[in-house]
């Protein structure tokens, strides 16, 4: 039998690979991956902040507006709370006391759906749950 010989059977014999530094491959690899994982950290970080953040319906805003209503940045933290401990305990609807003002908030769209003084209605419907802040 004779040996095979990629010479004899018209086929160009394989060139050798010049080996790639692996240190320098993995290092830009890790440097590159860090990047999108801080990248996507980011992202995912503003979009966890800005779906924890309260919006107003635009009736909401008009009772805001026609009751002199104005919540400070603490009032609003501690409505944001209150809305997240109700969304926790399951709570679909809820309503928020908050320094004499009331607010119906839809806790799973975080949307604050009407909001009073609390001393104007003594009946509030279409909640499932109170939350006092």
């Amino acid at each position: 039998m004779v040996p095979m010989n990629p010479r004899n059977m018209g086929v160009n014999p394989v060139n050798p690979v010049t080996p790639v530094s692996p240190v320098k491959q993995s290092a830009q690899v890790n440097q590159a991956q860090r990047q999108d994982i801080r990248s996507f950290n980011d992202i995912f970080s503003r979009a966890v902040d800005q779906s924890e953040r309260l919006k107003f319906s635009k009736h909401a805003e008009v009772r805001l507006n026609s009751r002199d209503v104005e919540l400070t940045p603490d009032q609003l933290k501690r409505v944001e709370d209150g809305v997240r401990a109700a969304a926790n305990k399951g709570v679909a609807d809820s309503l928020v006391l908050v320094d004499g003002y009331a607010l119906v908030v839809n806790t799973r769209s975080r949307t604050v759906i009407t909001a009073m003084q609390s001393t104007e209605s003594k009946i509030y419907t279409n909640i499932d749950g109170a939350v006092i802040v």
